[in-house]
């Protein structure tokens, strides 16, 4: 598609926010639970094209190693933020499914 190098770069980006509209768009998961498995595949893929953005970046403009540090730091507390917030609506799930069970539980004993 693209002869230059750079320009090959530049595909990585452009195809990460395609897909990025298309789940925007399509929202391909049911709304159930708040849409929280919308909204967390948003986050990722919004995540996907920042990074290959950067990298991107980073690799046509060669910056000093300060800025490619500075960069990388940023990129993963992100991923670190993002994964703690999957963490914690995991977490979610599981007390309340826990809760429901122990709620049925005591429904199904008492007369």
């Amino acid at each position: 598609v693209a002869d230059d190098e750079k320009a090959k770069l530049l595909l990585f980006p452009f195809i990460s926010g395609g897909m990025l509209a298309v789940a925007a768009w399509c929202k391909p998961f049911a709304n159930t639970q708040a849409e929280i498995l919308d909204f967390l595949e948003m986050s990722l893929l919004s995540f996907r094209f920042v990074l290959f953005s950067a990298v991107c970046m980073l690799l046509i403009f060669n910056p000093s190693p300060e800025a490619t540090y500075a960069v990388a730091g940023t990129l993963a507390l992100l991923l670190a933020g993002i994964c703690a917030y999957f963490g914690l609506h995991v977490l979610v799930q599981i007390l309340r499914t826990t809760a429901d069970e122990s709620s049925e539980e005591e429904d199904f004993e008492t007369p």
